[in-house]
């Protein structure tokens, strides 16, 4: 009796042992996971770090005020080799947004894939059309970030992968309360923002406007002839032609406006002056504020590729400045209706807090005509007609800015104080903007003046390549070692086992 006693509380013992021990096994194995979710370690073991966030990038992250959503349009079964490569560089660094804002409801980042040609209804509440971007939303904001943003390119080829610079300030866009506000000039022959004459499919600025607003802009007319000053939230002022002349009354205010008189801070001007020999009348502003010389003349070149079907000029020379830097990285050339040349101002750019530079060029075969309109056909006058001096190698400015450099306070270094970007002819309307160049061009100069292209101090990413080189020789060797080396050599490993056990 007392045997079969032992034997019940033993086996029970045992079964609460088991018991305790699957218990334990839960238990460690939950507490294991809910660290592991709460307070993740991850470790890059790769040379170059590819899946790590910059210290930057997770600052800023931290600073979001509201979720945001990154959606790329790139199709996953997409038989083009750089659509390709550009979804797999995005996965890995996406999936990282993800990651450090998991634990964050109120600033999490989701990430979506969609292709808008299979999923039209998706794409439409999110507002999106176009394939092959990555869109950054945020609320009713959002930002268009194509392709060719992501990478910085030299010579044609891909050398690194620039999709964290890109992507950390468009979700610190979209997630900002504010915007950037871009007036038009109007009441003075300007080219139209939303016109309805028949000229103003070709001559007015719809496309540009549409453009900005993508880029989450703030677009409005401005007549300064009915009101007194330019708007405090002004972050640019676009005049576009104005065929009538600029009145003193007008620039005046643009004047002080550029200069930030009665401002908290200088505002910025991108200026396309009318063609010769209309007057602009922005000379004082042009010349004397910002040491600008535009000509009254009109630039020809006769020499071959140097003019596009429709008559404009075609620019290739330019200056390596961040503005011109997607032209000059893609080899973009860049159409711009009859313009005047422009010269930096010889005493204004003497000036110390003067920073003037032609950032783009005409050919070296090119002149400025100045018998425009007496003549019955352009042709270089030597006594007359402007040509570019001998540092520029006889070409002449087309595209020129300047930007005042004031010493901040307490600083050891210069901060912008305002920037004018003088373009000599027509490049932003809806005839003109259709060009690549054109339009990358001024989007990104716009960029650049409100200082919204500010980047990180992101590293970037070097894009990883392997290629394996094989003569015909060698990889048919290579085969016959496949095919039936390695399993002759197991086959001989395994016959001597055999032969081992056997004996």
């Amino acid at each position: 009796m007392a045997e079969s006693a032992t034997f019940r509380a033993n086996r029970w013992l045992r079964t609460c042992n088991l018991v305790l021990q699957a218990l334990l096994v839960v238990t460690f194995t939950a507490g294991l996971n809910y660290v592991a979710i709460s307070h993740p370690w991850r470790f890059d073991l790769t040379a170059s770090h590819r899946y790590t966030l910059s210290p930057e990038t997770l600052a800023f992250l931290g600073k979001l005020s509201r979720p945001a959503q990154i959606v790329v349009t790139i199709p996953e079964d997409t038989d083009k080799a750089i659509y390709a490569e550009a979804l797999a560089d995005l996965r890995g660094l996406l999936r990282e947004y993800g990651i450090a804002t998991m634990a964050s409801p109120e600033r999490r980042i989701t990430v979506q894939y969609l292709n808008v040609a299979q999923r039209l209804r998706e794409a439409n509440e999110l507002g999106i059309d176009e394939p092959n971007q990555v869109y950054v939303l945020s609320g009713d904001r959002r930002r268009a970030i194509p392709l060719e943003e992501l990478y910085a390119v030299k010579n044609g080829a891909k050398q690194s992968f620039l999709g964290e610079a890109a992507i950390t300030p468009a979700l610190l866009e979209v997630s900002s309360p504010e915007k950037s506000h871009v007036y038009f000039l109007t009441g003075e022959g300007e080219m139209p923002v939303d016109g309805a004459g028949s000229n103003d499919r070709y001559r007015g600025l719809s496309a540009l406007r549409v453009a900005l607003q993508a880029l989450n802009y703030e677009v409005a007319p401005l007549n300064l002839i009915a009101v007194e000053r330019v708007p405090d939230d002004a972050s640019l002022v676009i005049i576009a032609q104005p065929e009538a002349g600029v009145s003193p009354g007008v620039q005046l205010k643009l004047q002080k406006y550029a200069s930030g008189d009665g401002r908290s801070r200088p505002g910025s001007l991108l200026i396309v002056l009318p063609r010769a020999p209309l007057n602009h009348g922005l000379d004082r502003l042009l010349r004397e504020d910002w040491g600008i010389d535009a000509g009254d003349d009109a630039i020809f070149d006769n020499s071959p590729g140097a003019v596009s079907e429709n008559g404009d000029l075609i620019l290739s020379f330019f200056q390596d400045h961040p503005v011109m830097q997607k032209l000059n990285d893609y080899k973009l050339p860049l159409q711009i209706g009859q313009t005047r040349s422009l010269f930096p101002e010889g005493q204004r750019t003497l000036r110390g807090d003067l920073v003037v530079s032609v950032l783009a060029y005409s050919g070296e075969s090119a002149w400025g005509e100045r018998t425009l309109g007496r003549a019955g056909r352009a042709t270089y006058d030597p006594g007359f007609d402007s040509k570019g001096n001998p540092s520029s190698k006889g070409r002449l400015g087309a595209i020129m800015l300047s930007e005042r450099i004031g010493a901040g306070a307490n600083l050891n270094f210069s901060l912008p104080q305002g920037r004018v970007l003088v373009f000599g002819g027509d490049t932003i309307s809806n005839d003109r903007i259709v060009n690549p160049a054109n339009q990358t061009l001024i989007l990104s100069a716009i960029n650049w003046i409100i200082n919204r292209d500010t980047q990180l101090n992101v590293p970037p990413r070097p894009i990883d390549r392997y290629q394996l080189t094989l003569s015909q020789a060698e990889l048919r060797r290579l085969r016959l070692s496949l095919l039936f080396i390695a399993p002759g050599v197991a086959a001989a490993l395994g016959l001597l086992v055999y032969w081992t056990r056997r004996n």
